[in-house]
């Protein structure tokens, strides 16, 4: 049992160092060569908050910052389309992952971090914003966590899947914009659910930038989330990154091995 218990333990070793190894080739080293690379994540989420702070007298800053911080993290995440694809058709590196002992999901697990630490200055820059205009807490901090952590899997997830279908240097850039900026401008992650009509609510449960966004606001006090109404979107948060952590790790199997 002991030996066993080791070897465990070892392999669980083995792949945390392969995904850190991976998350600091991509990720830090890129960050702490040049912090600015990574300004381009906010710049978009800044503008539409600055917009909507002044124009909507306060009232609406509690939104701007719960869209912002969705954005941000939505923006590095779906990059995973850009990164894979990259590394797959220019540089050839995906192949000699493949042929190393790394196993695919580590690979992956590996650039979705790395995308994750480039998305920090942005989340610094809107957690500043909302400590100088929002009161936050605890309980703010904690909802945080999670729904950014499940924007990540999410998207991370379906980015991987996009760069599988890139076949040309061309096509590297054309998906990641256009996502990026459709699922945090027309669903409801800068402004409330209530603005939209009755028969558009399924919105904030299928659509995961609006799931998590609709839970910021509730955790900032701008909108009232009964029981119910919570309990359906932290389970509609549950489903969606379950189901693209899912499809991605029956993708990975037939991709890479």
């Amino acid at each position: 049992m002991r030996g066993e218990a080791r070897r465990y333990g070892s392999q669980a070793a083995l792949y945390v160092k392969g995904i850190l190894s991976i998350a600091w080739f991509y990720g830090y080293a890129q960050f702490k060569r040049n912090i600015f690379w990574s300004l381009h994540y906010v710049i978009a989420p800044l503008a539409f908050f600055f917009f909507i702070h002044l124009y909507g007298r306060g009232a609406g800053t509690p939104f701007a910052v719960a869209g912002g911080f969705i954005a941000v993290t939505l923006a590095a995440s779906i990059s995973m389309e850009t990164e894979a694809a990259f590394n797959r058709i220019v540089l050839k590196l995906q192949d000699v992952y493949v042929a190393s002992p790394v196993s695919p999901l580590t690979y992956v697990l590996g650039l979705a971090l790395a995308n994750m630490i480039s998305a920090i200055p942005g989340v610094v820059i809107f957690l500043v914003l909302a400590s100088l205009f929002l009161s936050i807490g605890l309980f703010f901090m904690l909802t945080l966590a999670a729904v950014t952590t499940s924007i990540w899997l999410t998207f991370s997830s379906l980015g991987f899947l996009l760069s599988t279908l890139a076949r040309d240097v061309k096509d590297l850039w054309t998906w990641t914009p256009i996502i990026s900026a459709a699922l945090s401008v027309l669903p409801p992650v800068f402004y409330p659910l209530e603005l939209l009509p009755g028969y558009l609510g399924w919105i904030v449960y299928a659509i995961p930038p609006a799931t998590a966004a609709r839970v910021l606001q509730g955790s900032l006090g701008a909108v009232s989330l009964g029981f119910t109404e919570a309990l359906y979107l932290w389970a509609a948060l549950l489903i969606q990154s379950s189901i693209s952590v899912a499809l991605l790790l029956r993708s990975i199997r037939w991709r890479l091995n």
